[in-house]
């Protein structure tokens, strides 16, 4: 919005930034903010300068959008607070791979708003501003309250996988769930195997040098390698 002002702009100069910083999709309002004027909008979709993504919602110059783009689209189609959640927000933060079908858009208020094709509208009069943020600059809730919605729509194995991504990610969650590092269920299983069996309980995904081990018992390794034969008693033994 910063250059909206600048002398000898052009309408779709000023659109064309707009659209860069969204993933190349605009909104009827931004158009008419940049100076596009209805019929204008009407003759760039005429010439194929706009396509149409939702009513009211375009991308500029392409037909064929970015997921990012389908996503910022969704956003932009549901309204000044709406923000990217759910299983599409999880896949903007890296929590879960994109999962196919609608894009999911959560609105702070129960009431409004008709639903929309393509977008899955969550309309949750509990989402509080400190919940929705930007990401890529895409408005999307937080990792916390997207780890608080996946618990309530997916299958709690992918709501455990999200969550050790998210702590894996360093993500505060503002909850002690799920806090061992472990990312994957068979990784869990044996944690809870040791535990059972009152195993030295290792430390889990620990980083040395380039490398991430899934599991670490500090001290131990140099234990282990006192206890081998060196090269010489070896030798000595063969020799003898």
């Amino acid at each position: 919005m910063r250059h909206m002002g600048a002398k000898g702009d052009s309408p779709d100069g000023r659109a064309a930034r707009m659209a860069a910083s969204q993933h190349g999709v605009v909104s009827t309002g931004q158009l008419r903010q940049a100076g596009v004027t209805r019929n204008g909008v009407r003759r760039r979709i005429e010439a194929g300068r706009l396509h149409r993504l939702h009513q009211g919602v375009y991308a500029v110059g392409h037909a064929a959008p970015s997921i990012e783009a389908r996503w910022m689209a969704a956003v932009l189609a549901s309204g000044p607070d709406a923000a990217l959640s759910h299983g599409s927000a999880a896949a903007l933060w890296k929590l879960l791979r994109p999962i196919s079908g609608p894009v999911h858009v959560c609105v702070p208020t129960q009431a409004g708003r008709r639903m929309r094709t393509g977008i899955r509208l969550h309309r949750c009069a509990s989402l509080a501003p400190d919940q929705v943020t930007r990401h890529r600059g895409i408005p999307v809730t937080t990792p916390a309250r997207t780890i608080a919605d996946l618990r309530t729509f997916v299958s709690p194995r992918l709501a455990r996988r999200a969550t050790r991504q998210a702590e894996m990610h360093g993500f505060s969650l503002g909850t002690k769930v799920g806090t061992d590092r472990t990312r994957s269920d068979l990784e869990r299983d044996f944690l809870q195997l040791c535990r059972r069996h009152r195993l030295p309980e290792p430390r889990v995904n620990v980083r040395i040098g380039r490398w991430t081990v899934d599991f670490l018992w500090p001290g131990r390794e140099a234990r282990g390698r006192d206890r081998q034969p060196s090269l010489a008693s070896r030798q000595r033994r063969l020799r003898g």
